[in-house]
């Protein structure tokens, strides 16, 4: 999981201003793409092809 302070990193890199209730938000949201992620990373492509 992402922290507020991974959050705050995150935003600094980027030349990011944001406020206490977006990085709460964003926090939320960056969690939600990486669950995403897991889950694809969890198919099973053994015997497909790539493109």
């Amino acid at each position: 999981m992402i922290s507020e302070e991974d959050v705050v990193k995150i935003a600094y890199l980027a030349r990011l201003e944001m406020r206490s209730g977006e990085i709460t938000r964003f926090r939320g949201d960056l969690n939600a793409i990486l669950e995403y992620v897991e889950q694809l990373n969890a198919v099973d492509v053994n015997g497909v092809e790539p493109l």
